[in-house]
């Protein structure tokens, strides 16, 4: 099943332009734009991006700076799908910590996002392959 990664922001402010932000910090990371919206990555990673969901086919070094540095620059949360939905908040954000979501787990480098990330995604492939059995 795919792991979506989504920006979440104030319901009450109108949301940022995630795209424009996400291809500029994806080139300015040496990433390019192919075609259907695909953005492929120095490192071997590689995304979509629709509205506010990233949809990665892993986690990269370079994959999570972008993801860092988009939510710092658009003043936003990150979370993604599964049982653990605490928001993530990236050094930088100024949004209060407490959403409806609960209490939000605070990261302060692209490389601890990745650790968080990843262990989100391994928690999440464990959930889905119990209801695929």
């Amino acid at each position: 099943m795919p792991f979506d990664i989504t920006l979440l922001t104030d319901d009450l402010k109108p949301h940022p332009s995630y795209q424009m932000e996400v291809e500029a910090a994806s080139r300015a990371h040496g990433g390019t734009i192919g075609k259907r919206g695909v953005i492929r990555l120095p490192d071997g990673g590689d995304f979509h991006f629709d509205f506010h969901d990233f949809w990665p086919k892993k986690l990269t070094g370079t994959f999570c700076q972008i993801v860092f540095d988009v939510a710092r620059k658009t003043n936003t949360y990150v979370t993604n799908a599964g049982s653990e939905v605490a928001p993530i908040k990236v050094d930088g954000v100024t949004l209060n910590t407490e959403t409806d979501m609960g209490t939000a787990v605070l990261i302060a480098t692209p490389a601890a996002l990745c650790n968080a990330l990843q262990g989100r995604l391994t928690r999440w492939n464990v959930e889905m392959g119990k209801l695929r059995a």
